[in-house]
Parts: structure tokens; sequence; C-alpha cells
């Protein structure tokens, strides 16, 4: 259990992140939809966010990493 007031730091984020996108691929959207809610302890992590500063070079698969956190419940 986090002690309230916890902020995660990148590396958790980037856990999180993958996690979602891993379970999403497994059809375990509902766990999923979790990490994200844990993606949003940290204020300024969004979709939009993501999509503009994470390090993915290849657009395509950027497209496909944003719209399998859309389908993981992240906005």
């Amino acid at each position: 259990m986090r002690k309230p007031g916890y902020v995660p730091d990148t590396v958790d984020i980037s856990a999180h992140l993958s996690l979602a996108v891993n379970l999403v691929a497994s059809g375990r959207d509902e766990e999923a939809r979790a990490e994200v809610e844990e993606i949003y302890r940290h204020p300024k992590f969004s979709l939009d966010y993501i999509a503009k500063t994470w390090p993915i070079k290849k657009q395509a698969e950027k497209e496909l990493f944003i719209n399998t956190l859309r389908k993981a419940g992240m906005k």
C-alpha cells in the first residue's frame, strides 16, 4: 500500500504503461484500467502528454501504443 500523497517517478510510470499495454494485448482490460489509474496518480500524465513526449521513434509503433492505452481507458 502506498502512502497518501505518493507521486510515482518516471520509472514507475513506464512500468505501469508497459503493463497496461500488455494486459490489453492479453485481453485483460479490467486489469489494464487499474494500471491506468496508477498512472493517473502522477498529475502530468495523460494520453496527450505521452503522445507528445514518450520516446517511440516509429510513428506506427507510437500510434499503436497510444491506441492501446486508449483501449485501457487512458484519456
